[in-house]
Order: structure tokens, then sequence, then C-alpha cells
């Protein structure tokens, strides 16, 4: 593993992590992404789904990119006109 990526972090097997990536502790990096130079990642961050980071991101702590939302009401139109 290297050295830019913390020990607790779970890359899956497919991923793919260029060199320069940092990735912070506890991140969760699913087999279907690939990230781009220069992209820092805090920590507890989980990306899934197809998705390709480009380079020089700075993802920070807590973030989620590519699941599926938590919020599975029917009505979609309450769902666009909701201010979170």
């Amino acid at each position: 593993m290297s050295k830019n990526i913390n020990s607790t972090a779970i890359i899956e097997d497919g991923a793919y992590i260029n060199p320069s990536v940092k990735i912070g502790t506890y991140s969760i990096i699913k087999k279907s992404v690939s990230n781009g130079e220069n992209t820092i990642m805090g920590s507890h961050v989980v990306i899934d789904g197809v998705n390709t980071i480009g380079k020089n991101n700075d993802i920070v702590s807590h973030n989620s990119i590519g699941q599926a939302t938590e919020n599975k009401k029917d009505n979609k139109e309450e769902q666009k006109q909701r201010i979170w």
C-alpha cells in the first residue's frame, strides 16, 4: 500500500488510485472508482459506483460520492423543492 494511503483505508480490488492521491483514515474506495492525480481525501470518505474523480480535488472528511440517496420518498416534486 502506498505511503499516501492510510493503513485503515479500504481500497477494493479494481479501483485505480493514482500514486499521488492521498487517502485519509477509514475511507472506502470501491472497485469501479478511478482517482486522478493530486487528489486529497480526508477521513471517512466513501466513493462508490462507477465514478472518475479528476485531478487536483480536495474531498473533505465524511463525504459520500456515488451512493444511493437515503431519501426514498415517492413524491419527486416534494424532494426537488425541499431545502436541506
